[in-house]
């Protein structure tokens, strides 16, 4: 794998997608899923964006809506006016970043992706400060190939990921040549640490062969059924999950 050794649980237990949630009850990317997550001592996957005012939040929507029946958008309000807003009517609510970590304490590992709202630099200074000095296990990935090769030119000791998405309803398949063109990677040697790939897109040719020959680890997203489950296991490294049970 190209990994480093201390970077080797991206591919040994599954990651459980936003925390370990069950919807209403306990929301996703929530401190109460997070907290559930480590108590079965799986690594956690979380979304992070940035509020008007500069601050990192763990929320995975653009729009709040659908969280929190709040129609405006992260990006327009302060992290004042979001900490007024509850998670599908429970307690939780919108935790910041610095609060998730410190919640985590190391006790197991955490992948950020990373929603840029803009352009690269901003959001990822201010993770890399954070994961700088966070000390635990950690890995970022984000749909953005602009800031996966920020992250591999300033903070090479973080893991960096490629996410990659295809069309459930087309089933279209990312080629090879297709991603080198849309993503502009490959220059100059550069490859991601790790490929986030969504589990409609499996099989895949051509990233299996970039795995097999440049050993990239290839994550799958989101298994939620014991079919998708199945259908990856020897096809990708590592899952990142939700309400299954990864290890059955």
């Amino acid at each position: 794998m190209n990994l480093k050794k201390n970077n080797l649980w991206l591919t040994q237990r599954p990651i459980a997608h936003r925390g370990l949630h069950d919807r209403r009850q306990i929301p996703e990317n929530s401190l109460a899923a997070f907290d559930v997550a480590i108590e079965n001592n799986h690594p956690i996957e979380c979304d992070v964006r940035m509020t008007a005012d500069g601050e990192l939040v763990v929320f995975h929507d653009a729009n709040l809506e659908r969280l929190t029946g709040d129609t405006r958008m992260i990006v327009d309000l302060s992290y004042v006016e979001l900490n007024d807003l509850h998670l599908y009517k429970t307690k939780q609510k919108i935790p910041l970043l610095t609060d998730v970590l410190a919640l985590i304490d190391r006790r197991v590992p955490i992948l950020i992706e990373i929603k840029n709202n803009g352009s690269v630099g901003k959001i990822e200074k201010q993770v890399k400060e954070l994961l700088e000095n966070y000390h635990g296990k950690c890995a970022v990935q984000s749909f953005n190939p602009l800031t996966v090769m920020w992250f591999k030119k300033y903070v090479e000791a973080i893991p960096s990921g490629q996410i990659l998405q295809c069309s459930p309803s087309r089933h279209v398949r990312i080629t090879l040549k297709q991603w080198v063109l849309r993503m502009k990677w490959f220059i100059n040697g550069q490859y991601p640490d790790f490929i986030s790939y969504e589990d409609y897109c499996f099989p895949n040719h051509y990233f299996a062969t970039l795995h097999k020959k440049r050993h990239i680890p290839i994550l799958s997203w989101t298994i939620d059924s014991v079919e998708k489950r199945e259908k990856v296991k020897k096809l990708s490294d590592n899952i990142i999950f939700e309400r299954i049970d990864p290890l059955e």
